[in-house]
């Protein structure tokens, strides 16, 4: 996951939260096992790219599937909300093309919509972000994401995906149940509902 403003000091917000100090700048570790469950059950060809790659644990295990990977991070310098095609980030250049990139992203909390909301308007083939299953809720983000651009599936995971910060795993904590329930949102250009297909993860 990659970067937003700084937040020494907090706690998450769930009272019965996992109890990880809040990470500076929203970065939380996504264990490999849930994307592997992502590539499961989505078929992600081409060029995959991570724009909030952080720790890269989304890179290592979709190169470990065989798929040709890259991973950008504001942490590196590349700011997601900024990119277009005409400053397309990765090398070779000529990997910009609108049927060979997916996107699969698990983005800071506090800036998911806007990284939704700009995958959507680059017009990539799939996009995948890995998001909290309470995203599907707000009647204000209904309006802004989910009637006029909704998602194709949504893949819920079946027990709880604990997203420890990398300072708590170089402490030695081991991820355990977490206390918030996740999902997999996928978009895909051509999908135009309504609504959307859902299913289970393990």
């Amino acid at each position: 996951m990659s970067v937003t403003a700084t937040m020494h000091g907090k706690t998450k917000g769930n009272p019965r939260g996992s109890g990880y100090v809040r990470a500076e700048r929203d970065l939380y570790v996504e264990p490999a096992w849930a994307i592997e469950a992502l590539l499961d059950v989505e078929k992600i060809g081409g060029l995959v790219w991570d724009p909030a790659c952080g720790t890269g644990t989304i890179p290592r295990v979709c190169r470990r599937r065989g798929l040709d990977v890259g991973g950008t991070d504001l942490a590196n310098g590349i700011d997601f909300l900024s990119v277009t095609e005409k400053n397309w980030p990765l090398e070779p250049t000529a990997y910009w093309t609108r049927n060979r990139l997916s996107i699969v992203c698990n983005p800071p909390y506090r800036l998911a919509e806007r990284f939704v909301l700009h995958a959507i308007a680059l017009r990539v083939p799939l996009a995948a972000f890995f998001l909290r299953l309470a995203f599907l809720e707000g009647a204000g983000r209904r309006q802004r994401i989910f009637d006029p651009h909704p998602p194709a599936r949504v893949w819920t995971f079946s027990r709880r995906v604990s997203c420890p910060s990398p300072g708590a795993l170089i402490g030695g904590r081991k991820a355990g149940g977490g206390a918030m329930a996740f999902a997999w949102f996928v978009w895909t250009r051509d999908w135009k509902g309504p609504g959307y297909k859902g299913g289970w993860l393990p």
